[in-house]
């Protein structure tokens, strides 16, 4: 059907005509209007569905802007800079509406001297006009201009690149005799495209083998012209910053990776190909690099002492296409770990594993430190207001060392146990949260180190990895505050309950639990209980394997206060009488019995967690602490608050 276009000011409107048998006179439709950049002057029709208008813009220039008016992008402008459009005054106003015509596929634009040609072409006709010319760069960009506008739209994705071919009237090679335009006659049917269908076999369609054809012909030309060895350096990065940009942008990594890597090797310019990568893979362009090319950059940044670069890359790669034997083999030779934790969460669903990894140097880094409680120490002897490790840090850490790998470990922990992604964090989504929970609590739990089952991987059973539950010593060790609040953190997260109600649904099924009581991988219940008899072993005064300093077993103490509080342990009655009398001298030292009520309150609700008598025995002189003990004996559960005030000699 036909149409009639229209502008006014900025505005831009298609008007489709309507089918109305029985109308005198036809009718026409209105559709969405847009923006321009300028305001419109002139407008005419350029073939069956493109425009062609003069706009004015904001600084006073004129442009002329070539529209398709089907799928309303801009195809193409040209810039009026040395050669102004004709007006015409009448009544002393002007008016332009002689200065733009069109005729079937071709546009007339009149200026002040002379008069100018537009001429719908193919665009392969305009990149083989240009290459004549010896306009390599803007051929290759109207390439991409014409595989983001065309093909990429009728595949129904979103174009990556806002990139426009510009040309002015008095610079164009062509527009002496007459100006081209990219506007296709005809169009192949859709292709919907992807990450792993760009990387997997295929055939590619005839448009795509055009683009790539060009490129082919591009480097060719560019190694048969490349100036000496010693100023080619220059040359050879610019046309790699070409061809990765080019095979990018149009999804022909096979291309990249294959024929065009090869060729820079085969020269001895690799270096410069790999060196270009960093920045289209850490924008979000480029989310796989292959094998090949991955060791060439590996070695590359290796050669120049920053491993980083290639860990940062790993962070925004598709984790799920990688060879992760080559990637996991070489992260865990140069002890990346944060890419190495990344790529085992996010690519194997694997949460314990890179844990342990971890865990090997953190065992090694605390042999070689001569004082492992020395950062510990100093944390909080500059950061008294600081609650946890993970909230504030002053310190630099130096890398390869034991507060390193062994803050790198807590951290990585605490996102498990919040059930977050690491490192960016996020929900891990897909109900995983139960199992990553116990899975790390599991291994903190671990009585005795364990072996690995790779030969290669074994270490001595010795020194700190004979201790008795040293994953959670090792923690301790660095910072008995922040490891203490990892089981807070679980507790917090509904861990016990979590794992409980599993057991209870596994009871309904005899063929599904005996399945999983034989599978050496499934998760043991860690509830409360549990985590109490760890800790109690780990800060037994009979055991002298660290921690055993006194500002571990304060922070002990003051965990377990916490949680019978929020009335998330139960503890045997020992423990709880020590938190008790902890509590109390606590409380003559701040001259605040609040949090030692707050304790006692909570215990009413679990009396068979405490010996009274020995409780009033360890809150003996509080005065509130023991009149609650005493209205409790009787049977009365008794309730007082912080702020309540007691008559004691009543």
């Amino acid at each position: 059907s036909w149409m009639l276009c229209r502008g006014w000011g900025p505005n831009f409107q298609s008007l489709k005509m309507l089918q109305e048998p029985d109308a005198e006179y036809p009718s026409f439709g209105s559709s969405q209007i847009y923006k321009s950049r300028g305001n419109f002057l002139s407008i005419t029709s350029l073939g069956s569905r493109c425009t062609c208008s003069c706009i004015e813009l904001e600084d006073g220039s004129m442009c002329i802007d070539v529209y398709d008016v089907v799928n309303m992008f801009l195809i193409s402008s040209i810039a009026l800079t040395s050669a102004p459009i004709y007006a015409q005054y009448s009544s002393g106003l002007k008016s332009y509406d002689l200065s733009l015509h069109s005729s079937s596929q071709e546009a007339y634009i009149l200026s002040t001297d002379s008069m100018h040609k537009l001429k719908v072409l193919d665009w392969k006709v305009l990149v083989d006009k240009l290459i004549e010319a010896g306009e390599w760069l803007n051929a290759l960009s109207l390439c991409l201009q014409y595989y983001e506008t065309r093909i990429k739209k009728r595949a129904g994705l979103k174009p990556t690149l806002s990139r426009s071919v510009s040309h002015t009237i008095s610079n164009h090679p062509f527009l002496r005799y007459e100006a081209t335009l990219v506007i296709p006659r005809h169009e192949p049917p859709p292709r919907i495209s992807n990450t792993l269908a760009a990387l997997s076999p295929k055939t590619p369609t005839e448009e795509e083998e055009v683009l790539c054809g060009y490129l082919r012909k591009y480097i060719q030309l560019a190694f048969e012209n490349a100036p000496p060895k010693s100023s080619s350096n220059s040359h050879y990065r610019m046309l790699a910053s070409v061809c990765i940009e080019f095979c990018v942008v149009t999804e022909r990594l096979d291309v990249l990776f294959k024929e065009v890597f090869r060729k820079f090797v085969e020269i001895g310019h690799g270096n410069n190909f790999v060196d270009l990568l960093e920045p289209e893979v850490v924008g979000g362009r480029l989310r796989y690099i292959s094998p090949e090319v991955m060791n060439e950059f590996v070695e590359y940044c290796r050669v120049g002492g920053d491993l980083r670069r290639v860990e940062r890359c790993l962070l925004h790669m598709d984790v799920k296409i990688l060879d992760f034997d080559s990637v996991l083999k070489l992260l865990r030779k140069n002890k990346l770990y944060t890419a190495l934790l990344h790529i085992y969460t996010s690519g194997l669903n694997d949460f314990v594993t890179p844990l342990q990894m971890l865990y090997e140097d953190i065992f090694d880094s605390a042999t070689k430190c001569e004082d492992v409680g020395a950062f510990e120490r100093r944390r909080r002897e500059e950061e008294e207001e600081c609650k946890t490790w993970f909230k504030q840090q002053k310190f630099k850490l130096v890398e390869g060392t034991f507060e390193y790998y062994g803050g790198m470990g807590l951290l990585y922990a605490r996102r498990c146990l919040k059930g977050e992604r690491w490192p960016r964090g996020g929900d891990l989504g897909g109900g995983e949260e139960p199992r990553v929970r116990s899975e790390v609590m599991k291994l903190f739990c671990e009585e005795k180190y364990l072996v690995s089952k790779n030969p290669q991987n074994r270490r001595e059973v010795e020194g700190y990895r004979a201790m008795s539950f040293p994953y959670i010593r090792m923690a301790l060790l660095l910072d008995a505050r922040a490891a203490l609040d990892l089981f807070a953190v679980y507790l917090e997260n509904g861990g016990g309950q979590e794992q409980a109600e599993e057991d209870e649904d596994e009871e309904e099924g005899d063929e599904t639990t005996t399945k999983q009581q034989n599978d050496p991988c499934s998760s043991p219940r860690i509830d409360g209980e549990k985590i109490v008899e760890v800790l109690i072993n780990v800060f037994s005064k009979d055991d002298s394997s660290p921690p055993n300093s006194p500002a571990s077993q304060a922070f002990f103490l003051s965990f377990v206060a916490d949680m019978l509080e929020k009335q998330q342990l139960e503890t045997p009655a020992a423990l709880t009488h020590e938190t008790l009398s902890w509590l109390a001298t606590k409380a003559n030292e701040t001259n605040n019995q609040g949090r030692l009520v707050r304790v006692l309150n909570a215990l009413q609700l679990t009396p068979n967690s405490y010996r009274r008598d020995e409780a009033i025995s360890a809150v003996k002189g509080h005065n509130r602490a023991e009149i609650i003990l005493f209205k409790g004996k009787d049977g009365e559960q008794s309730q007082f608050g912080e702020g309540e005030t007691l008559n004691c000699e009543k």
